[in-house]
């Protein structure tokens, strides 16, 4: 009966120490979440003044060719 208790109050031990290692984790997992999801903000924000810097020069460009073209006439 003694052996027994013993290996039951191992098991528990070793329940203990899995379910500490399983918090941990889940705190890790819940922090690379977060920063996935802040990380994919980012990018729609680099993105979207990507896009506004692009439509901006294309629209200097364009009237400098219009400054160009009335000065030709």
């Amino acid at each position: 009966m003694a052996n027994i208790s013993k290996q039951v109050e191992r098991q528990a031990n070793q329940l203990i120490n899995i379910e500490k290692a399983i918090v941990s984790l889940q705190k890790s997992v819940n922090k690379i979440d977060k920063q996935s999801n802040t990380m994919k903000q980012l990018y729609g924000v680099v993105t979207q003044l990507q896009r506004q810097v692009r439509s901006s020069k294309n629209q200097k460009q364009n009237q400098g060719t219009e400054k160009k073209k009335g000065r030709k006439d």
